[in-house]
């Protein structure tokens, strides 16, 4: 069978395992969750570790704003569904804003009607790498009051002006899932400067009981085998196993935050320390692609804006799903192909704000994204390339 290569695909070292192994077989159950020694590994910002970005994202939004109303959050339609989930975790009801199709930003319109609409909380996300410009996000949410907070779970590594993503707003949540550049198997983080750290500081639960050490055992064992599963010679036989939901993007209900178990405590700090190594693989893929792509421009997404510093997580295309069959194998994937409107588990929950997305119905139909990670060397994109260009010439 010829390789098939995944979509995104972050290393977890040997060494971090072992690591991780040596924190459960340590640790105590029902050891208390605390926050103190965190802040160093993020530039200072006061952090709370969660079992999930999506955990983290529903703190943030449970815990701000009025405490005498529900949130309305105002939220991308094109996203991960689980920024929807961690709205309706909290409380919450939702307004979706449009994406634009050419650059991945928020439509600053289409924002603005969710603000003078009532939103009380803004979310925006940075999706595969590529960063939002948060400070006219920022400005927006002053003007009517909103708070908000910065999805940067895709954030992996970029920046706007110097700033990495994930310190780019006052608050922000970070993702440490295999796909998401900082691989720890799970886990996330609610990260928020000094001067804002403290009206969380009695609503926060500081004493989250962590997972047993079974579980712990059982999230390690799970990490180790994603990582050998992610190898290209043998990802084509666990990718069309349908029970295994390999690359689907699936709606989860709510689930009550939970702090991280102590392997994925270890493997979260493994993760930072090696980011800035993998970084540069990514990014020098992503100017690659633009080079060789430069003559089918229709299909590409807007380069970097000067003073963004692209995370590169995935180089985002828009071709026909038709289009993309034939590029699978090398790691191709339409990442999400239903807008949040389109969740009928999401839809109750929806205000009558009018917003027609008609940008994030565009992507949810033709985006598609291509590997830059490390499996893939020059020669692997170069046939993908190949493959794409013949695709498009024949139609």
């Amino acid at each position: 069978m010829r390789r098939t290569f995944p979509p995104v695909y972050s290393p977890v070292r040997l060494r971090s395992l072992v690591r991780a192994l040596g924190a459960v077989i340590r640790e105590h159950n029902g050891e208390a969750y605390r926050d103190e020694p965190w802040g160093e590994c993020f530039g200072g910002r006061r952090v709370l570790l969660t079992d999930s970005c999506t955990g983290a994202l529903t703190l943030a939004l449970r815990h701000t704003g009025s405490a005498n109303a529900a949130p309305l959050v105002a939220l991308p339609a094109y996203a991960c569904p689980d920024v929807a989930t961690a709205a309706i975790g909290a409380g919450g009801r939702i307004a979706l804003y449009d994406i634009d199709p050419h650059s991945l930003s928020p439509d600053w319109d289409s924002v603005l009607r969710c603000l003078m609409a009532g939103a009380t909380h803004l979310v925006v996300a940075h999706l595969f790498g590529r960063v939002v410009d948060v400070s006219i996000a920022s400005d927006l949410a002053k003007r009517y009051g909103a708070v908000l907070v910065e999805d940067a779970a895709q954030g992996a590594g970029g920046s706007r002006n110097g700033i990495p993503a994930g310190k780019l707003a006052g608050i922000s949540v970070l993702s440490f899932g295999r796909g998401k550049g900082l691989n720890s198997g799970g886990g996330g983080a609610l990260s928020v400067t000094s001067g804002d750290w403290e009206p969380f500081r009695t609503e926060f639960p500081q004493n989250i009981p962590m997972p047993g050490q079974r579980a712990a055992l059982a999230a390690l064992a799970r990490v180790a085998v994603v990582q050998w599963l992610s190898q290209p010679w043998i990802y084509a036989w666990p990718s069309r196993i349908p029970t295994l939901a390999i690359g689907q993007t699936v709606y989860r209900e709510p689930q009550p935050v939970r702090a991280p178990d102590a392997a994925t405590r270890v493997l979260i700090t493994e993760a930072l320390e090696l980011s800035s190594t993998l970084l540069p693989t990514r990014q020098e893929a992503e100017a690659w692609y633009y080079r060789e792509l430069i003559e089918w421009p229709d299909i590409l997404i807007t380069a970097p804006a000067d003073g963004e510093r692209s995370g590169a997580l995935r180089f985002p295309i828009r071709i026909a799903p038709e289009m993309a069959a034939a590029l699978r194998r090398f790691g191709a994937a339409r990442s999400y192909p239903r807008t949040l409107r389109d969740y009928p588990e999401i839809a109750p929950h929806l205000t009558g704000i009018s917003n027609t997305c008609a940008g994030a119905q565009e992507l949810a139909r033709n985006l598609h994204t291509l590997p830059t990670h490390g499996l893939m060397q020059e020669r692997d994109r170069r046939e993908l390339v190949h493959a794409l260009v013949r695709t498009i010439t024949r139609r």
